[in-house]
């Protein structure tokens, strides 16, 4: 467990690390990397961090100040104190408004998204409810979805949702965004209810629901920490997602299993989504509301093999492979791989080889490069193709010597597997056609001639002469 503090409060959340490998006994060496981290609690946002928009209302800062640039989120100008404000999506009726992170985010190495929600103000019957939405990263939306039911994600008749929609998990204290009148359809209205639609290419289709296990909103109380809600999903390497809401007395686990590679047919899922969030009111109103939002995954564990090696002592030539693998419990690579081996004295590198490698060899330096993101990422329990080294020795004299080699890439989770040592020994003497070993096969044909005469002779020494 992880404490994550919400200011009044310490909340227990849960790991992702052991949400997704919690039958490994190596998955507690796979270091989480944060990938983003808003509180909204302070007057401004990072610059251009965060697309929004909205109908008859914007987001905004309630800390936000006359001065809050505007490159950040806009200030809602009602003079909270800074470091107690939140992210405002709504506060009348009729309203619908969103976010999302400006920058695409790889599901493939897995992810905790946590954040505390907030569903205020609305009386006994409020409206409508919030959305964790996942945009398709190539998609840039322009305007929310159907307000309402449609909690500014999904469409409504011919109100179209939101753009690149790939899918969403609601909040829905109305319970209406899971009925048959939104998007392709769905099932009778269940207030106070947990619901995932699907992407704008399935015209938002109903995909599941649970009635929420404690009250998603507070009610008619307009005390905001009253109404606090943390929440944390899970999205595994394999795209297995499960969502769990804190409502006072520690998290429930509400959703689990829901598979977003194929929510919406295999093939489907983008090579990479944005994060955001929206809310919407119809008739009903309710304040919505977000604050201490991070995303974190999970980071590579690199680790290198050197196989043994050695060199033919009639040409003083040979070769050593190197193999760089991720752990089963680590997350995917998303940056440069680096491989370098620093040779010992007496042996020079010739040349170094290995498919989808880039590599450079300077005297006793050899360096392997790869990509490391897109198609080129090594997933947990995979190795890259091996990296050959052809090498060059001196003399026999400095046979056998130990080769070191080291893989490097930034985020990796444990350093102490990045480096190893494989023994190039001199091999033994064998026959060969090729131009460098004529001198050698010379000496051998010499030895045999030199044999044979020494036989012939010791044979006749041992004839006896008759008397």
């Amino acid at each position: 467990m992880s404490l994550k503090s919400t200011g009044r409060r310490m909340v227990a959340t849960g790991v992702l690390i052991i949400a997704l490998c919690a039958t490994s006994s190596v998955a507690a060496f796979a270091a989480p990397v944060v990938l983003d981290d808003e509180s909204f609690r302070g007057s401004s946002t990072a610059a251009d961090a965060w697309l929004y928009g909205g109908s008859n209302t914007a987001p905004c800062l309630t800390a936000g100040t006359g001065a809050t640039p505007v490159t950040s989120l806009p200030s809602c100008g009602i003079g909270e104190a800074p470091g107690d404000g939140i992210l405002r999506l709504t506060e009348s009726n009729s309203q619908a408004s969103y976010v999302i992170l400006n920058t695409p985010i790889d599901t493939t190495r897995g992810l905790e998204i946590s954040f505390d929600m907030f569903q205020y103000g609305g009386g006994f019957d409020p409206g409508d409810g919030m959305a964790l939405m996942f945009i398709d990263g190539a998609v840039t939306p322009t305007s929310s979805g159907a307000t309402g039911a449609g909690l500014g994600y999904a469409s409504i008749g011919s109100t179209p949702g939101i753009a690149g929609g790939y899918a969403a998990i609601a909040f829905d204290t109305y319970g209406a965004f899971s009925a048959v009148g939104v998007g392709s359809g769905g099932a009778p209205n269940q207030a106070n209810s947990i619901v995932v639609r699907g992407s704008e290419a399935t015209n938002y289709q109903y995909i599941t629901r649970v009635a929420a296990s404690g009250s998603l909103s507070s009610g008619t109380s307009w005390d905001r920490e009253l109404a606090r809600r943390p929440v944390v999903v899970n999205i595994s390497r394999l795209g297995i997602m499960s969502v769990a809401i804190d409502y006072g007395s520690g998290f429930v686990t509400e959703l689990t299993g829901i598979d977003l590679t194929t929510i919406n047919g295999e093939g489907s899922m983008p090579e990479s989504l944005k994060l955001g969030f929206t809310a919407s009111t119809g008739g009903a109103t309710n304040w919505h509301g977000v604050q201490d939002f991070t995303v974190t995954t999970l980071a590579p564990d690199l680790a290198i093999g050197l196989a043994p090696g050695s060199i033919d002592p009639g040409t003083l030539q040979g070769s050593m492979s190197m193999t760089v693998s991720n752990d089963a419990a680590a997350g995917s690579t998303n940056d440069t791989v680096t491989l370098t081996s620093t040779l010992p004295a007496g042996i020079t590198a010739l040349s170094a080889t290995g498919t989808g490698w880039s590599c450079a060899t300077v005297g006793q330096l050899v360096t392997c490069t790869r990509a490391g993101t897109g198609a080129d990422r090594l997933h947990a329990g995979e190795s890259y193709p091996n990296v050959t080294m052809n090498l060059a020795a001196s003399s026999v004299a400095v046979l056998p010597v130990t080769i070191t080699a080291s893989v490097s890439i930034a985020d990796d989770a444990d350093a102490a597997n990045n480096s190893a040592a494989g023994e190039l020994t001199l091999g033994a003497a064998l026959a060969d056609t090729g131009a460098n070993s004529v001198g050698w096969g010379l000496v051998l044909a010499l030895l045999m001639t030199v044999a044979g005469v020494v036989a012939i002779r010791a044979r006749r020494v041992s004839v006896p002469i008759s008397e």
